[in-house]
């Protein structure tokens, strides 16, 4: 469910129901997944939600609504998909994301690096 100061998505697998107020979403990333394409929520206070499987035709309606309702912006990525298994590394937030050509392979959240 989708209103101009809040957005509450379900997981169809587990039912975790994740709510986001508009003022604490700072960015919006669409890209291509393994089943179709996803959005990744990166908030103020370094939280990061996926959602999955999401239609190409329904990504010009989903940018409209974040750009009209909320204060962040709509970065479209594209993934490296050459299947090599070097690159850089770099620091987001909360986000330890390795790319190459300014790509990103795959992205690791912060809390989930141990020492």
């Amino acid at each position: 469910a989708v209103v101009s100061t809040q957005s509450t998505g379900k997981s169809s697998k587990t039912g975790k129901i994740d709510q986001f107020a508009s003022d604490d979403v700072c960015e919006i990333q669409w890209m291509k997944a393994s089943r179709g394409h996803q959005i990744v929520v990166l908030t103020n206070s370094n939280t990061i939600t996926k959602f999955v499987g999401l239609e190409e035709k329904n990504r010009d309606d989903i940018k409209r609504f974040l750009e009209d309702n909320y204060k962040c912006s709509f970065v479209e990525k594209e993934p490296f998909i050459k299947g090599w298994n070097w690159g850089q590394v770099a620091f987001n937030g909360p986000l330890m994301t390795f790319h190459n050509d300014d790509k990103p392979m795959f992205e690791v959240p912060l809390s989930d690096v141990s020492a």
